[in-house]
């Protein structure tokens, strides 16, 4: 370590909500030649709560404090203009509104708008308890869909 480093006071720059993005933040750092000190909340804070709620505390040399703030900055700008770029470049068909899916009483086998047996019937929810029941109004949910008119519903019973 260089004798001007080692006299250097050290800075806190960040405060990651828990170690792996506090282990990911150092590593985007020194990929940009900032080394840095991770510390975390110790033992008596992990023992009060879960290791993942545990704040850690990024420090780096005076020096590279300024540099360090703008390449996590622009890590975090980049990933947003990724998600931005990727919306951009998304399907439209997959952006419209998920569709309301009707409700019917549960008949097997057949469809309740144009009474077709050509049905895929799959079971999403069931059985559920008594107490359950009451609340939701069924015991068995399926996601039923016609081959024949394409629609789709959820048959309960």
């Amino acid at each position: 370590m260089k004798d001007r480093e080692r006299d250097e006071p050290i800075v806190h720059i960040a405060t990651a909500p828990n170690e792996l993005v506090a282990k990911m933040w150092s590593g985007i750092l020194e990929e940009h030649g900032i080394r840095c000190l991770l510390r975390g909340g110790g033992l008596q804070a992990a023992m009060y709560a879960s290791p993942l709620a545990v704040n850690w505390d990024v420090h780096v040399l005076e020096s590279q404090a300024e540099k360090a703030l703008e390449v996590l900055a622009l890590d975090q700008l980049t990933k947003e203009k990724q998600a931005g770029l990727q919306s951009e470049l998304a399907d439209p068909t997959d952006q419209q509104q998920e569709e309301e899916i009707p409700t019917f009483k549960y008949t097997p086998g057949k469809c309740p708008y144009c009474d077709s047996e050509s049905v895929s019937e799959s079971i999403i929810e069931g059985p559920l308890t008594r107490r359950d029941r009451e609340i939701h109004g069924y015991y068995y949910k399926w996601d039923c869909q016609c081959f024949d008119c394409e629609k789709r519903w959820w048959g309960i019973e």
